[in-house]
């Protein structure tokens, strides 16, 4: 079963499964792309030297909030997910996790993996949620961080949580 979060510019499919077949040390998509928006992703090794740095109490806390103003396919997202969902018991804690996430990307189909790679790491753990859905679609969204505007040419807001 497949479940569609919404971006202003097209229906971005979530996949059940978390499963991203792609070389973890992959750090352009293409060439063009490098040329046309400067994308080069960050590797799993760098992402998590980096995560280190953060001191320890903030991963203690599930509810610590993060921004990711050029979030590409998502590989800082999944390892501050990862860390927050080892605090997790529940899937109300899981939720909490999540909603503590925001990113922003020039690209729709990095928009759409990034919430795909987040929604597979929650529904491989807590099955299948709408809600996780809306948080996803809501948090993390198609946008240029250095202009505030989204795609559409609306500002970037967000609404932070309780």
């Amino acid at each position: 079963m497949c479940r569609l979060l919404r971006c202003k510019t097209q229906a971005l499919p979530i996949v059940d499964r978390y499963r991203v077949e792609q070389d973890k040390y992959a750090v352009v998509k293409n060439k063009k792309r490098v040329s046309e928006y400067g994308e080069v992703f960050t590797a799993e090794r760098e992402v998590k030297s980096m995560c280190d740095l953060i001191p320890a109490d903030v991963w203690k806390n599930i509810d610590s909030t993060f921004l990711e103003p050029s979030c590409g396919n998502g590989n800082f997202l999944v390892e501050i997910f990862s860390r927050k969902l080892t605090r997790c018991r529940t899937t109300d804690e899981a939720l909490r996790a999540l909603k503590g996430i925001y990113a922003v990307d020039l690209l729709p189909d990095n928009i759409a993996e990034s919430r795909n790679r987040l929604y597979g790491m929650f529904s491989s753990v807590y099955g299948e949620s709408d809600t996780a859905a809306k948080i996803l679609s809501t948090n993390i969204v198609c946008g240029n961080t250095l202009t505030g505007k989204r795609a559409d040419g609306t500002p970037i807001e967000f609404l932070v949580k309780d």
